[in-house]
């Protein structure tokens, strides 16, 4: 039996979002400036990008991801302004 996280609705809403691609079973390899290097089922895929977003667990690690370099907003729930149809 495989776990899914994503629930059943919130898998439809995603799928059905004009440029929302949902890439289940798949992990981050590299991000880079212009695009991000995944894995998924086994196979790798690289994909043009502009921005990541994070979810990693309960807390955000802001700290140790700007540490790294990544710049890290906030949006509580708001679209950003760039965004913001």
């Amino acid at each position: 039996m495989r776990y899914v996280a994503l629930k059943t609705l919130n898998r439809q809403r995603l799928e059905s979002t004009p440029g929302i691609r949902v890439l289940l079973e798949s992990n981050v390899v590299r991000i880079a400036p212009a695009s991000v290097e995944l894995e998924q089922r086994g196979r790798p895929l690289n994909l043009p990008n502009d921005d990541v977003l994070v979810c990693a667990g309960g807390e955000l690690p802001t700290a140790m991801l700007k540490s790294i370099g990544i710049l890290v907003e906030a949006h509580f729930g708001t679209a950003p302004a760039r965004l913001a149809g």
